[in-house]
This record gives C-alpha cells, sequence and structure tokens, in this order.
C-alpha cells in the first residue's frame, strides 16, 4: 500500500470541497487497486499493525482539537451508543440497523472501553495519534500529493454532525414507531382483553343496565 488514510472520523475528512474532492478521489484511483486500501472505522482495530506493515506507506493523518472533535462526535455518531431508544432496540435486535450499532459500539469498546467523553475518551484520542506520527493539518501536504499549487484559501471546515444528528433523530423516531407498533400495540390490546375477562361479570351488567335496557325500552316505548 502507498497510502494510508488513518485518521479518525469526525477529523474534518468530509471537509473537502466538491471539486478538490473529484481531484483527490481521481489521483487515489489512479493507483493499482493492490496499491490502495480504505478501512473505515475499522482503522481503530489496526493502526498500529497497518503502519508497521507498510513502513514506505504515505500517511494521511487529519486531526482535530479534542474538545470540538468530543462535542461532534456525541452530536452524531455516539448517539447510537448513547441514545436509551437505540440500547433497547441493539439488545432487541428489532431494527435493521442493529448490526450497524453493534459494529459501533465494537469498535469504541476497543478504542475506548465504550467512553463516550471524559478523561478516559480524551486519552484514547490521543493516543491513537501519538500511534502515527502526527501533523497538523494543512493545504501543504494535500496539494504536494495531488501536485497542486497551494490554495491561497483557508482550510475548508463543515459541520457535518449536524446533517448526521438530524438523520439520526429521524432514525430514532422511525423506530420509536416501529416499537409503537410492535411493542406497545399488542400490549395494549392483550392488556385490555386481560381486564375484559378478569371484569367479565360488572361490564355486562353495566352494559345491560346502559345499554341493552335503554333500547329495549325504547322501542317498547
Amino acid at each position: 500500500m502507498r497510502v494510508l488514510v488513518l485518521g479518525m472520523c469526525r477529523t474534518r475528512t468530509s471537509a473537502k470541497p466538491r471539486e478538490p474532492q473529484a481531484l483527490w478521489n481521481t489521483r487515489v484511483r489512479q493507483a493499482p487497486r493492490q496499491e490502495r486500501c480504505r478501512l473505515g472505522q475499522s482503522k481503530l482495530f489496526v493502526r498500529k499493525r497497518t503502519v508497521e506493515a507498510y513502513p514506505d506507506g504515505k500517511v494521511i493523518l487529519t486531526t482535530r482539537n479534542y474538545q470540538d472533535w468530543e462535542v461532534s462526535m456525541q452530536d452524531s455518531i455516539w448517539c447510537q451508543c448513547t441514545w436509551n431508544l437505540f440500547r433497547l432496540a441493539r439488545y432487541l435486535d428489532i431494527t435493521e440497523m442493529t448490526p450497524l450499532m453493534r459494529f459501533i459500539q465494537s469498535i469504541f469498546r476497543v478504542h475506548n472501553n465504550n467512553t463516550y467523553g471524559g478523561t478516559k475518551s480524551r486519552a484514547a484520542f490521543k493516543a491513537h495519534f501519538s500511534t502515527i506520527d502526527a501533523k497538523f493539518m494543512s493545504w501543504e501536504p494535500l496539494c504536494e500529493f495531488l501536485s497542486q499549487q497551494i490554495s491561497k484559501e483557508r482550510f475548508p471546515r463543515t459541520m457535518e454532525e449536524k446533517e448526521m444528528r438530524g438523520y439520526l433523530k429521524n432514525a430514532w423516531w422511525s423506530l420509536a414507531k416501529y416499537c409503537a407498533g410492535k411493542l406497545v400495540l399488542p400490549l395494549i390490546v392483550v392488556l385490555t382483553a386481560w381486564v375484559m375477562y378478569t371484569n367479565a361479570d360488572d361490564l355486562r351488567a353495566a352494559r345491560d343496565d346502559f345499554i341493552l335496557r335503554p333500547i329495549a325500552k325504547f322501542l317498547k316505548s
């Protein structure tokens, strides 16, 4: 492998505007298939072994201020691990999102023992970058890799976590409706049947007093 992209999620890897991103993808596709690899979140498992396995590989490592990163993660990816409804869905396996949520939980169990903020999370974040030769994000390494002139504009920033949180909120409501349809409504039906069965005599008496007798009286009048 000649190029290893080992930056963590939510470190502005999606901050490139459309034109430079297309240029970047074109450059990567020019490399033979056996010389390029995309690890995604699984890089948290194998970052050290990957660097050791390909000592001549060019490492692309994006970084970010920890506090900004933590807020971004709590507003997006970590929601799938911390929101109670998602936890319930993960345990009961009642949605097609369950494999993804379990996978994310497994990743962060390895990364920071499922600590979603605070001192332990900060230490794990720093450990990821200390394992690799971290550099500050700027145009220079990217433009050198692309054989392009260094841009005079500031390096772009995006707030993709807002879009992701919106998606997760929609997923939460969809899951809530699913649970209501599959769990709450059947439970209501069962409870209603049980109440009617245990109070059958009283219900029959109420039916006779308030429905049948008034109707019979009306018909005879």
